[in-house]
């Protein structure tokens, strides 16, 4: 039977209304949005981080410096060795605090005695007027009122006072004109970023999939594109402390001694060297390569101990050698 085109009246129920228009989405639209949606995740993923590398070449570079030598056989400045340590990998730590103690020995302000089960700390006479801030402080903790401490009285005592004795390590470093700001301080800013940038990532990613589930399947995408971001931010807060012009050729300079002591057999005759190995010793401890220059050193003939540490068993001619109950008995100075 056929009916004359106009003569039967009449429209699409509501759900069939509906049913025809998520079709059609489905077939023609959803998939333009879900490329949409993966083209802005993979936007996200790939140029943030880049913004972020970006970010870090323009700001966060060290002005660039070259020596004409690779090595220097002498430090290069009076700069203690705490302040060195913290210039040179821009973070003060217990390393940093330990070469100050060896330090402060080498300078005279206190000796070192090695006992059968501990260590005795003893100050000296000398005058503290050439002493930093930080150094006095460390001085302060160290023996407080006594002119004589064993080592074990700080145990479960010290560690209260190293968030202060950083905080004036950070704060020596900026008025030694080697740094623009605090490293910590602007770590921590780029830090603060980077976990804002991951918490308003996750809101997001979880507003998109509830807000456009329905729309698309692709909603998580931004989000995880501004994930690559946060954690972008967050690795790249570790470099972006920047150095002065005068922290950056500073630093550049212990370098070039810091390659001396690594290498020191190859750039000079231990033995001639073995006077100086107190004076290294601090140094070491803050670049961190005490236990091999050590190791050199006793394999040395010889080579006697600093005159500052005073140990426990000491050979019946001459000095206490490096090695033999020692400085180095344990791999480490005392501390």
């Amino acid at each position: 039977v056929q009916f004359p085109h106009g003569v039967v009246a009449g429209s699409p129920a509501a759900w069939q209304r509906s049913e025809d228009f998520w079709r059609t989405y489905d077939e023609k639209i959803r998939p333009l949005v879900n490329l949409g949606m993966g083209l802005v995740g993979a936007l996200l993923l790939i140029g943030g981080p880049l913004l972020v590398l970006l970010l870090w070449y323009l700001r966060g570079r060290d002005p660039a410096v070259r020596l004409p030598t690779d090595y220097l056989t002498e430090p290069p400045s009076d700069v203690p060795p705490a302040v060195v340590g913290t210039l040179l990998d821009e973070q003060a730590d217990l390393q940093d605090i330990l070469a100050t103690v060896i330090d402060l020995a080498r300078r005279g302000y206190i000796t070192i005695q090695e006992s059968s089960s501990d260590f005795v700390l003893r100050r000296t006479d000398k005058p503290l007027e050439d002493l930093t801030p930080f150094e006095k402080e460390l001085l302060r903790v160290l023996m407080g009122s006594d002119k004589e401490k064993d080592l074990s009285r700080l145990r479960n005592k010290f560690y209260r006072h190293i968030s202060d004795l950083k905080e004036k390590l950070y704060d020596e470093v900026v008025q030694r004109g080697f740094f623009r700001a605090r490293p910590d301080r602007v770590r921590g800013r780029y830090r603060t970023i980077g976990i804002a940038s991951l918490v308003v990532s996750v809101v997001l990613g979880c507003a998109l999939s509830l807000l456009m589930s329905g729309l698309t399947d692709a909603a998580f995408c931004p989000a995880i594109g501004l994930v690559g971001t946060a954690v972008a931010l967050l690795v790249v807060a570790r470099y972006m402390p920047v150095k002065t012009r005068k922290g950056a050729e500073e630093a550049a300079r212990w370098r070039a001694f810091k390659r001396y002591l690594e290498q020191i057999e190859r750039y000079t005759d231990l033995k001639e060297a073995a006077d100086r190995f107190g004076d290294y010793l601090a140094y070491a401890v803050a670049f961190g390569i005490d236990r091999s220059l050590i190791r050199k050193f006793q394999r040395v003939e010889g080579v006697q101990a600093p005159v500052w540490y005073i140990p426990w068993y000491a050979p019946a001619q001459g000095g206490a050698m490096v090695g033999d109950g020692g400085v180095g008995a344990s791999g480490r100075p005392p501390g």
